[in-house]
């Protein structure tokens, strides 16, 4: 029974509303004294009360009537085009440092038609690499197709290095209907040591002459040709028999001594004999 009247006295402690009043508070009030009589909080209006709530950016910025607006977004207009075209200028400029930097290295076209290789033509481009890091030696290696009337293979390689040498060994063709392995050219490894017996040079330009045969640096067995030259090119160039309508595999060994700037090109043509 004790718990039970403790039960109805926190009952009588309770309002219809749920809230916890002081029964001597609520017996000292008037029962017509709305003024002083304790009401429940009015929820009726919290939802509408939320979506009245300012966001957070109006919270930081003053009302703005329709023509600060207008004013605002045309300055927001006018700071994009100008950072765009700042960039563009910028990156312009970063391009044209970087190919004025290369200048001294044989414009693109130059290498292909010039008095060296005039009498070579057509040419077909297996290489072209240029302001090229230092790297060891990697093979390269191509598969190419003689014209049916041809008769001789021309091989030609192009270099020039402003500020070191590249290293060229063990060029190597193959005749892949024959498939035996055996080099139809001559003297790829430069063991011979002796540059006019199987090739023959050209200086385009008359630049520097700084190519030849050495063997301090080479891939293979003694020796291998190292061209430096610092202004214009030299072409080292071989011609050998084929049979025509084959194809061939032409594959070479190539090392870059220096930094940039520099330039090496290899080209291949087939020509009849007349």
């Amino acid at each position: 029974m004790i718990a039970d009247v403790e039960t109805i006295n926190i009952a009588n402690r309770i309002d219809a509303q749920g809230y916890l009043f002081d029964n001597e508070k609520k017996n000292s009030l008037s029962p017509n004294d709305e003024s002083n009589s304790i009401q429940p909080p009015d929820t009726t209006n919290d939802s509408n009360e939320k979506h009245k709530e300012p966001s957070c950016w109006k919270k930081f910025l003053p009302p703005m009537n329709s023509s600060e607006i207008i004013l605002l977004g045309v300055a927001l207009f006018v700071f994009v085009a100008v950072t765009i075209v700042v960039s563009a200028v910028y990156f312009t400029w970063r391009k044209t440092g970087s190919t004025t930097s290369s200048t001294s290295v044989v414009s693109s076209g130059a290498y292909v038609f010039n008095q060296c290789t005039e009498k070579y033509q057509p040419l077909t481009t297996l290489l072209f690499i240029t302001n090229q890091d230092i790297f060891d030696y990697r093979q390269y290696s191509f598969i190419y197709q003689a014209s049916v009337i041809s008769a001789k293979i021309n091989i030609l390689f192009g270099f020039q290095h402003q500020s070191d040498f590249w290293g060229l060994d063990d060029v190597v063709v193959t005749d892949m209907y024959t498939n035996d392995g055996v080099a139809l050219n001559s003297d790829g490894s430069f063991e011979l040591n002796n540059l006019t017996k199987s090739y023959t040079q050209c200086n385009l330009n008359s630049g520097t002459v700084l190519a030849q045969i050495l063997g301090d640096f080479p891939h293979l067995g003694d020796c291998y040709y190292s061209d430096g030259s610092p202004d214009g090119m030299i072409y080292l160039i071989q011609t050998f028999p084929i049979v025509g309508g084959r194809n061939y595999n032409v594959s070479f060994w190539l090392q870059n001594n220096g930094a940039q700037p520099n330039l090496a090109v290899a080209f291949i043509s087939s020509q009849a004999i007349y």
